[in-house]
């Protein structure tokens, strides 16, 4: 009796730190009401990870990339200014990898060319700021060497090559 009220307090602990002071957590992003757009990605999770890390590594930060536990096709995409776990300010992306319609593959011979992520948008604000903030994860993901808006990391050479020192 003792092991199912300690379980019982887990879970609730648990379910208290997946959301804000205020109740809204990742989970209730997750509706029609925030949902944002929908884009489809044509890379792999490895890649999608892999332009992560070198945007985080020429940027100073990056989105936070985690697979679903125990399913190896879904994934999420979060986007949190610094410092903040307040989901009103977090955009999230659900992904999903597939793979082409079977006509596509009958058509192009090319397997790897037909597996691919559809990225599924939300955010509790709308606007152009959230607007151009989506822009800034998809293009993390897609130029993952280019800053756009933030600030490159201060041990990373300038613009004409020149290392922060030599200025």
């Amino acid at each position: 009796m003792m092991k199912k009220w300690m379980a019982l307090l887990a879970l609730a602990v648990l379910a208290g730190c997946a959301k804000n002071a205020d109740g809204l957590g990742a989970a209730d992003l997750r509706s029609e009401a925030y949902f944002r757009g929908e884009r489809v990605i044509p890379l792999t999770f490895a890649q999608i990870q892999m332009a992560l890390f070198k945007h985080e590594a020429a940027c100073g930060s990056a989105p936070r990339f985690a697979m679903n536990p125990g399913q190896t096709a879904y994934a999420t995409l979060t986007d949190a200014p610094a410092g903040s776990d307040d989901y009103r300010q977090t955009i999230v992306a659900d992904l999903m990898y597939y793979r082409a319609s079977d006509l596509g593959s009958w058509l192009t011979k090319d397997e790897e060319r037909d597996w691919r992520t559809r990225a599924t948008v939300y955010s509790y604000y709308a606007g152009a700021q959230v607007d151009a903030r989506i822009e800034q994860i998809f293009s993390a993901i897609a130029h993952p060497g280019e800053c756009s808006g933030a600030s490159p990391r201060p041990d990373e050479p300038s613009a004409d090559g020149q290392a922060p020192a030599d200025k």
